[in-house]
């Protein structure tokens, strides 16, 4: 099986390329599209050996790079994305490009080869701030609270139209917010944030009161996920959105600092800044996912703090 992962060399995709080859029976080829803005080059050394890989350095944006990596692919799993809802407010056309423009070239590359399987990696933060009594499913209105996940959400209606439209097999998994180590760990996600953050010493800084809800997912799950997705049959997946995460793993942030705050022994503590702009919070609800793959999460948020913790211990001896 021949697989193309964009933004392969990125927290998701690090881990994702390791994982695949153990996942299924044949013959794997992987190829790895990363224009490394943000991925770095690093984490593909030590790749497993059970697998062929290829890595090409070019960009979504640019058709020549999607002609090259999409040579004989069977499955993409398409993770590249600019990411960062607040720098998304200063850089918005070039999120639109990207996540967007980016995507919609992808999806249209992805036609004329003629791609067996599509994964497009969304996000939760879609939901944008919602008081909702109930948990947020599949089918509540999206509100997108900024470009970032404007331009997400765009991808997905692209995706989604390529499926309607050209019976592209595309499926949408809108993730939780990701957390737990993998060899191309980001710093700047919530609980990965405040575990450093106690890990040196530093106060764990919370934006407006911390009563915002989020949903939160191991990297490792995020990965076993998108296997599923793949193994699953065509038939319950294709044109499907579904929302990935656990209905166990909502907190509000204040609820993840304190878990931070008690499971780090340094002597740390939270402190609140003032946060002017409105509310954004989301409750998710996992059920779908959950009763037609059966998927449901194997790492808690104390494990994955309890792994960022072990491994930067282990980083200093």
């Amino acid at each position: 099986m021949n697989f193309l992962i964009t933004g392969g060399c990125g927290y998701i995709g690090s881990l994702l390329i390791r994982k695949l080859p153990f996942a299924f029976n044949e013959k794997t080829n992987v190829t790895i599209l990363d224009n490394l803005s943000s991925g770095k080059e690093y984490v593909l050394a030590n790749l497993p050996s059970k697998a062929k890989y290829k890595f090409i350095k070019g960009d979504i944006r640019k058709k020549e790079d999607l002609q090259k990596a999409l040579d004989k692919t069977d499955v993409v799993i398409h993770l590249a994305a600019l990411t960062g809802s607040n720098n998304s407010f200063n850089l918005q056309d070039l999120f639109r490009q990207v996540n967007y423009e980016g995507t919609k070239a992808l999806m249209e590359t992805c036609l004329k080869h003629g791609v067996e399987r599509v994964i497009y990696a969304s996000s939760c933060n879609i939901y944008g701030g919602k008081l909702e009594k109930t948990k947020i499913t599949e089918q509540s209105a999206i509100n997108p609270p900024n470009p970032y996940a404007k331009s997400k959400y765009n991808g997905e209606l692209e995706c989604l139209k390529y499926f309607r439209k050209n019976k592209l097999p595309v499926t949408c998994l809108r993730l939780a917010t990701n957390y737990g180590w993998s060899p191309g760990i980001r710093f700047n996600l919530t609980i990965n944030l405040f575990t450093f953050k106690a890990l040196i010493g530093d106060n764990i800084p919370v934006f407006g009161s911390g009563d915002d809800w989020r949903p939160f997912i191991h990297v490792q799950d995020t990965v076993r996920a998108i296997i599923m997705t793949i193994k699953a049959p065509e038939d319950v997946v294709n044109g499907e959105i579904f929302n990935v995460g656990s209905n166990e793993e909502n907190y509000r942030i204040n609820q993840i600092a304190e878990m931070v705050k008690d499971a780090v022994v340094n002597d740390v503590e939270i402190v609140y800044i003032r946060k002017d702009d409105p509310p954004c919070t989301y409750n998710v609800d996992f059920s779908k996912i959950k009763s037609i793959l059966g998927f449901d999460a194997n790492f808690s948020v104390l494990d994955g703090i309890k792994e960022i913790a072990d491994r930067f211990q282990q980083l200093r001896q």
